[in-house]
């Protein structure tokens, strides 16, 4: 989506890939040729578990892993699972891997686009990079490379190092994005306490006291929250409320969640409010998730 940390560049990109869906021995369209009731394996903490809003009529099984997912595929556990195209590659190559059968997945945040970060400082080595990748494709080599994983873009044009404001489709800046409008009030202030403390106790081993990440993503700041990614709080709530904690997923009380939800809300420049956050509202929020300064008291 051409969003990319500040202080950093990146080439057009020279590939894309992303989330599939993967079945048994025979390859399935797309979610909704699945049959009603199908179980549906995903790996926790990743965009696949965001789309069975939009397909009622599946059944989501959340693994802590790509593997677990392709196991519980191969065993008959589970009628399909939504993986990560390039690990599905790698598995093909097994005895076992070759039942597999993969089809891209249209849904939103599915396709990845693959470039090269650099700082503003390296545009020569980033010119340099992207007249490879020109060459690799004029001699048919860059299909070669990055097939089964993805698939190979069209030809990218060699970074200008020149240009402060390079041309759009040459190469990707972004730097903070103002937002003009004030986020609604969605939470009481005694929530966002509450789930503060609740967030120590499950949360802040793998994603930081602070919401800085550790083992988990942050869960804080402009990249967690870019307007670019076109998230909302029911998208993330999601997430949180049947993948989170990692250990045993869904296990909280609802209530748990929807505090430590207000916790991140507020962390993200969210004010508190008059009226609660309720698990419902919550899961069915298309207020869109995006950081702002939180005012310094």
């Amino acid at each position: 989506d051409g969003s990319v940390p500040d202080g950093l560049l990146a080439t057009t990109p020279y590939a894309s890939t992303g989330f599939v869906l993967v079945t048994r021995d025979r390859a399935v369209p797309a979610l909704d040729a699945l049959p009603d009731g199908s179980v549906v394996g995903v790996t926790y903490m990743t965009a696949p578990n965001l789309y069975f809003s939009a397909h009622p009529h599946l059944s989501a099984h959340v693994y802590t892993s790509d593997l677990a997912s392709v196991q519980a595929l191969e065993q008959g556990h589970i009628q399909a699972a939504m993986l990560w195209r390039p690990f599905v590659a790698g598995q093909l190559a097994d005895a076992a891997g070759k039942r597999l059968r993969y089809t891209p997945l249209d849904e939103p945040h599915a396709r990845w686009n693959l470039v090269a970060l650099y700082r503003p400082e390296s545009r020569d080595l980033a010119r340099q990079f992207a007249q490879g990748v020109i060459a690799l494709r004029a001699s048919g080599q860059l299909q070669k490379l990055v097939q089964p994983y993805a698939d190979a873009a069209a030809s990218p044009v060699p970074v200008n190092a020149h240009r402060d404001t390079p041309p759009r489709g040459r190469l990707i800046r972004t730097s903070g994005t103002a937002v003009a409008d004030a986020p609604p009030a969605l939470f009481t202030l005694a929530q966002a306490d509450t789930g503060e403390k609740l967030f120590r106790t499950n949360c802040a081993v793998c994603h930081g006291p602070k919401l800085e990440g550790r083992a988990g993503p942050a869960l804080k700041g402009p990249i967690f929250a870019s307007p670019a990614a076109n998230f909302h709080v029911g998208d993330i709530f999601k997430i949180v409320a049947e993948n989170m904690p990692a250990p045993a997923p869904g296990s909280l009380p609802h209530d748990d969640y929807v505090n430590i939800m207000a916790f991140i809300l507020q962390q993200n420049g969210y004010p508190a409010g008059a009226a609660a956050l309720t698990f419902d509202d919550a899961m069915k929020s298309k207020v869109p998730l995006i950081y702002r300064e939180v005012p310094v008291s």
